[in-house]
């Protein structure tokens, strides 16, 4: 807790674009009761920040955020305990209320206060709490992705006419950046299935190391028909029944094209990016 009742949290995670960061501090503001603006976060320097073993394998949201939460925890009834010292009542008798402050029967005493009295010359100190978070439980992400798609028969050429995904998001905690992870993923699998591909010569030299070469998906290349929804399931694992979906959201659609392209064709094209040519000889092998 900082001088003026606000909160500065230190998460070992690294937010790499995922929203770590938001889902840390919201995690952290529910408990505490307090508008997010009022936690402040540093997150994956080594120098100030503790240990995490990293963001990868959908875990952010799992790991680190479990560990605001029980560090948010710790907080509380750190907060609790030196508050009924200072209003002379049992820890039991007091809860925390929006907007940051500690009340009781008797009266109230604001975190901004309660920060003044404890870091003055005769308080009892800054209120520092800590929290980790280890297990060997999972709560397994899952998800179903659908794709219709057409196929010129005389060109190969396939295009992603619809594309839904709906991913088991347990208690989504930041349902926007949710959202704009699985639509992100789902572009991001439907370039690797239909263009992306680095091409090496004989000497291992890369022939097509720039975006005019390598093919990537752009604003064009979405589909007319795109639809990604969470579906909300009781998960008992996660903090506030969350888990991370980022990452399980880029494995549906390479599945899904090439399902839907045998679907259209009664060819399967199992090595991608699924090119033009690639399919166009799958189909003329087919024929003869």
């Amino acid at each position: 807790m900082l001088g003026d009742g606000t909160f500065f949290l230190c998460i070992g995670g690294a937010d790499l674009g995922t929203g770590l960061d938001t889902v840390a501090v919201k995690v952290v503001a529910e408990i505490l009761m307090v508008d997010q603006d009022k936690v402040a976060v540093k997150a994956g320097d080594t120098d100030v920040t503790p240990f995490d073993v990293g963001s990868y394998a959908s875990s952010g949201t799992y790991f680190t955020g479990a560990a605001a939460y029980n560090a948010a925890l710790n907080m509380k009834k750190k907060i609790l305990e030196e508050s009924a010292k200072i209003l002379n009542v049992s820890v039991d008798k007091l809860t925390l209320d929006y907007p940051g402050k500690v009340v009781s029967d008797d009266g109230e005493l604001t975190y901004t206060k309660l920060a003044q009295l404890t870091q003055s010359g005769k308080g009892t100190g800054q209120i520092i709490a800590t929290g980790t978070f280890t297990t060997e439980e999972s709560p397994i992400p899952y998800g179903a992705h659908f794709a219709k798609v057409e196929v010129n028969e005389l060109t190969g050429t396939v295009k992603v006419k619809a594309f839904h995904a709906y991913q088991d998001c347990g208690t989504p905690i930041n349902p926007d950046l949710a959202l704009g992870q699985m639509y992100g993923a789902v572009i991001k699998s439907i370039g690797h299935t239909l263009y992306e591909q680095m091409i090496f010569d004989e000497k291992g030299k890369c022939l097509n190391p720039n975006f005019l070469d390598y093919k990537v998906p752009t604003i064009n290349d979405i589909p007319e028909d795109f639809r990604s929804e969470l579906v909300f399931v009781d998960e008992k694992l996660g903090p506030f029944g969350g888990k991370s979906i980022s990452e399980i959201a880029t494995n549906g659609a390479a599945p899904a094209i090439a399902t839907a392209i045998y679907d259209a064709t009664g060819v399967w094209v199992r090595e991608y990016p699924f090119t033009a040519e690639k399919v166009l000889e799958a189909i003329r092998e087919k024929k003869t």
